[in-house]
């Protein structure tokens, strides 16, 4: 059996589906390429968007070619044990110890909050759903 889902924002015949990637790693952190070469893989596999989010961090894209894709301003920020991704970040926020004075940081700047690896592994529990559900302010 399989389903359809039709997007609501599909109905004025002038929207359209961009491919993309938010969170990955270059090894300005801990990922395994240098930015333009991770820049260029993405391109090279037909994405739309980019967002390098090295742990802690913001993105830098001077002097990088985006082959085209549109390369958004992000970061992980490491609170703790936990890891929240910064979407259309401005700026680096310092490292808090408290998840939600963060998360109050990135909406009053505008900016989109994600809520990195719940439940990714038994031993690498970001966040319970418990804490999910007590936070404000994240997607």
């Amino acid at each position: 059996m399989s389903e359809f889902y039709e997007s609501p924002y599909m109905q004025n015949g002038k929207s359209f589906w961009l491919k993309g990637n938010l969170h990955m790693h270059t090894k300005r952190s801990d990922g395994t390429e240098e930015p333009q070469d991770a820049v260029k893989y993405y391109a090279d596999l037909g994405y739309d968007f980019l967002g390098v989010s090295d742990h802690n961090v913001l993105a830098s894209y001077k002097g990088i070619d985006p082959y085209g894709m549109i390369l958004l301003p992000c970061n992980e920020i490491s609170v703790n044990d936990s890891h929240l991704l910064h979407v259309g970040a401005k700026k680096h926020f310092s490292l808090e110890t408290d998840v939600q004075v963060v998360l109050d940081k990135i909406k009053k700047e505008g900016s989109l909050a994600v809520m990195c690896h719940p439940s990714w592994e038994s031993a690498f529990n970001h966040y319970s759903y418990e804490d999910l559900l007590g936070y404000k302010g994240n997607v």
